[in-house]
């Protein structure tokens, strides 16, 4: 067997990174890094040279506690975007779960080895029975905590088939725990059967077996939920994009009757000016009939009909829309991703808008299309007061309904992909601004 020293330090160590990582993990999920990674992973780094210390000094569990939870505490307000409170609680429930992980573990190991107390009579088995010991502790204790993963990221999802998946993988995590008493059960009542050389093998072994499954098992449950997200977030956009294609072409088909309509009665119009001159009746029928007339001319019919009748939602809500496009030179898009690229930018700039309660900020939309070095840029900006969270390159929500909210920035994305083209995405205090590159196909000329 390994020095008791020596193999302690190991353990510890071995417990001390599992302890940091999935700290890591949890506070992830939990709260948004707005720190840099360098320094996150450096403060990290101290957090887990201060716990190895303190695990080789053998310091009183209350002050190793008050310690950890100080630390931790700290690491949160630095590093991540938490309130005081949240931080507090945070620090406090992570670490006492760990101890009480520990504690729970060292319960479930005099049960087994209760029985077996001779060994420590014995002094050619004293030593294995420590080790044993202190490797079963650390293994029991660390899989109790890795089986909260699961469980804190099920909290994070709205889908309850994605908790499910979680939950599943938690309550194997379980079972491979009862499974690691069993067995360290059997091997000490059996070992008067096994030669050192063997246990030692054995031990370790099926010890580094079973942290490595429940580590791919956690690994492999995140990777399933992501593709099976990403599955339905694609048949979501997809279904999105069509209804509002088969929307668009439906007002698109009472828009051609309606300036069909206009044209004619223009010309009715004007014979009966002629007859009976220029009055205020005519006036009227002329305003009226103005009402009826495309205010934008894009070069794109769908594109019109789109704009017209998101103008006349600004106009309801006291927004002001601005147009500037020339999109007769982008007809190689595909008129389901014209839907889907403006529909939806301009649906989330008027859902910005509709957020602004102060009065002394007007609501404004500003949409700009032009081609620059035979690219086609297209930029929306408009005013705001909310705050606009990032986790990585994604938007966070404040809505509930979180997985739908990102359908429609995500369907702008994978039209502008099919395009070769890029997204991007500027914000300060008062405005929010999209800006989309779309490459014009080489037949296209300046």
């Amino acid at each position: 067997m390994l020095d008791t020293h020596l193999f302690r330090m190991i353990l510890m160590t071995v417990s001390a990174i599992i302890e940091c990582c999935v700290l890591k993990i949890v506070l992830d999920e939990i709260s948004k890094l707005r720190s840099s990674k360098i320094f996150s992973n450096i403060s990290l780094l101290i957090i887990f040279g201060i716990v190895i210390i303190m695990k080789f000094s053998n310091v009183n569990l209350v002050l190793s506690l008050i310690i950890c939870i100080a630390i931790m505490y700290i690491y949160c307000i630095y590093n991540y975007d938490i309130s005081i409170l949240k931080g507090l609680f945070a620090s406090l429930g992570y670490w006492l779960t760990v101890k009480g992980f520990d504690i729970l573990s060292s319960k479930l190991i005099y049960l087994i080895s209760n029985k077996l107390v001779l060994f420590r009579e014995m002094n050619e088995l004293k030593l294995f029975y420590d080790n044993i010991m202190m490797l079963e502790l650390v293994i029991l204790s660390k899989l109790f905590l890795i089986s909260i993963i699961p469980i804190i990221k099920s909290l994070n999802v709205d889908s309850e088939k994605t908790k499910k998946d979680y939950i599943y993988s938690t309550i194997i995590i379980l079972v491979n725990i009862v499974c690691i008493i069993t067995f360290f059960g059997f091997i000490l009542h059996a070992y008067s059967l096994i030669t050192n050389f063997t246990l030692d093998v054995i031990i370790v072994s099926v010890s580094a077996m079973i942290f490595l499954s429940n580590i791919l098992l956690i690994s492999l449950t995140n990777r399933i939920i992501n593709d099976n997200r990403l599955r339905a977030e694609n048949k979501a956009i997809r279904q999105n994009i069509d209804n509002q294609y088969k929307y668009y072409l439906s007002i698109k088909e009472s828009q051609l009757k309606v300036r069909k309509l206009y044209h004619d009665m223009k010309n009715h119009m004007i014979c009966i000016e002629n007859i009976y001159g220029n009055n205020s009746y005519t006036k009227e029928i002329n305003s009226k009939l103005e009402e009826c007339n495309y205010i934008y001319n894009t070069g794109n019919m769908i594109l019109d009909v789109i704009l017209n009748d998101k103008k006349n939602i600004c106009d309801k809500e006291n927004i002001n829309l601005f147009v500037d496009i020339n999109f007769s030179k982008c007809d190689f898009i595909d008129v389901s991703d014209v839907c889907s690229i403006f529909s939806n930018m301009i649906d989330n700039a008027i859902q910005a808008c509709n957020k602004i309660d102060d009065e002394k900020i007007n609501k404004n939309i500003k949409i700009r299309g032009t081609i620059v070095n035979r690219i086609f840029v297209i930029q929306c900006e408009n005013t705001k007061t909310n705050i606009i969270k990032f986790k990585g390159k994604f938007i966070i929500t404040d809505k509930k309904d979180s997985f739908l909210h990102g359908i429609g920035i995500n369907s702008i994305k994978n039209s502008v992909k099919i395009y070769n083209g890029n997204l991007e995405i500027d914000t300060s205090v008062n405005k929010f601004i999209m800006t989309i590159y779309i490459p014009l196909i080489e037949k296209m000329t300046c």
